[in-house]
């Protein structure tokens, strides 16, 4: 693909990250394309059905959770628990919760393509390897599995309506916390917010 036309293909998914994130109604395809700067027609170019749309944002955001997994792991051993708060504060920055529902609902699909499937078994099993360092440390319950993990946070993120966000702003890092302290062995446990690691370019994308 070339460069101008994978810019444009990234330009559209974030601009449908952006909407779904933000609206808790539907979106047309015709505001994502307008959101994106570009014309329907380059939409669907792009992606000629909405479930195109949804699993593109659906690889995109594979790749993300394998990287924060990464970036996380490697500096683990330094502080687990501060390693664990900022793995999950980044995974639930990606509001899960607004695209769950509409991947049911662009194909009422039963099983994953099969490119699909494998960026979902990667992302499976960068998280669970997370999982395991926490429950190792006393983080986490044994009973956590990474799909529990993601529904759950899906589940805290979805889309509010902008009466409520304007009322209560951090209420998405509120519902965080406390999913995250329920997911503890001791509950009552303080849960320490995730320190930030060093941010650098890499490959157009910011890097921790």
């Amino acid at each position: 693909m070339r460069a101008d036309a994978l810019a444009k293909r990234r330009d559209l998914i974030a601009a449908a990250r952006r909407l779904y994130a933000t609206h808790d109604t539907e979106v047309s395809l015709r505001s994502i394309a307008e959101e994106a700067g570009v014309g329907i027609a380059t939409l669907y170019r792009h992606f000629p059905t909405p479930l195109d749309l949804i699993l593109g944002i659906a690889d995109e955001i594979g790749a993300a959770i394998i990287d924060i997994s990464r970036r996380w792991g490697l500096i683990w051993d330094e502080d687990p628990e501060a390693s664990w708060r900022g793995f999950a504060d980044e995974i639930a920055a990606l509001r899960l919760g607004a695209l769950v529902p509409r991947l049911i609902a662009a194909g009422q699909i039963t099983a994953f393509p099969t490119d699909m499937a494998g960026i979902r078994a990667q992302t499976m099993a960068a998280v669970d390897d997370i999982l395991a360092r926490a429950k190792h440390e006393g983080l986490v319950r044994e009973d956590v599995s990474a799909f529990r993990f993601h529904i759950g946070l899906a589940a805290m993120n979805r889309p509010l309506p902008e009466p409520a966000l304007r009322e209560l702003p951090d209420q998405h890092e509120w519902l965080t916390e406390v999913y995250l302290r329920g997911l503890r062995p001791d509950p009552d446990r303080p849960v320490r917010r995730g320190r930030s690691a060093p941010v650098r370019a890499h490959h157009g994308r910011a890097e921790r």
